[in-house]
């Protein structure tokens, strides 16, 4: 049994590179690889995998940034690792927290002033609502509602999402 290890850079000449992948040998120009010789599909199965990697990390990123999130490095001493962990994961829980009870406020505001004409079929209790509860009132409030329970649905959408 062969292992695939890769080697070092044989020669770099200008923006040529060359190098070794078990039995393949190819030629990296920037973003354009040529094969030489060997087993093409090994060799561009691993590059192809390093844009998969790629682009799931930047989609990563962009799904934190919508939620409000933004990455940070901290050094600390080993010692207080998990105290900074733990403070991390309380801010994170403490954001959507606000989030649900400025929710909760905007369903019990609807439950008082749109019952009759927009949710007298839905039966959520705004003390206790969630953000899949929220997203079915606002689409009650915006789809059976006046400009005023449209309004109040968007705002109430925003949060739930």
């Amino acid at each position: 049994m062969q292992e695939s290890t890769i080697s070092l850079i044989i020669n770099v000449t200008g923006n040529i590179s060359h190098f070794v992948l078990g039995y393949v040998f190819g030629l990296v120009t920037g973003n354009n690889y040529e094969y030489i010789s060997g087993n093409k599909t090994r060799c561009r199965t691993m590059l192809e995998s390093q844009s998969i990697v790629s682009v799931r990390v930047s989609k990563s990123r962009q799904r934190h940034k919508i939620a409000g999130l933004r990455r940070v490095e901290v050094l600390v001493p080993a010692n207080h690792a998990d105290a900074v962990r733990a403070y991390a994961a309380q801010l994170r829980e403490g954001s959507q927290s606000e989030s649900l009870v400025q929710l909760r406020k905007l369903i019990a505001s609807a439950y008082q002033r749109f019952y009759a004409t927009c949710l007298d079929n839905i039966s959520v209790n705004p003390e206790k609502a969630n953000f899949a509860d929220g997203a079915i009132v606002a689409a009650a409030l915006m789809h059976r509602g006046n400009s005023e329970a449209y309004k109040l649905g968007r705002a109430i959408s925003r949060l739930a999402k």
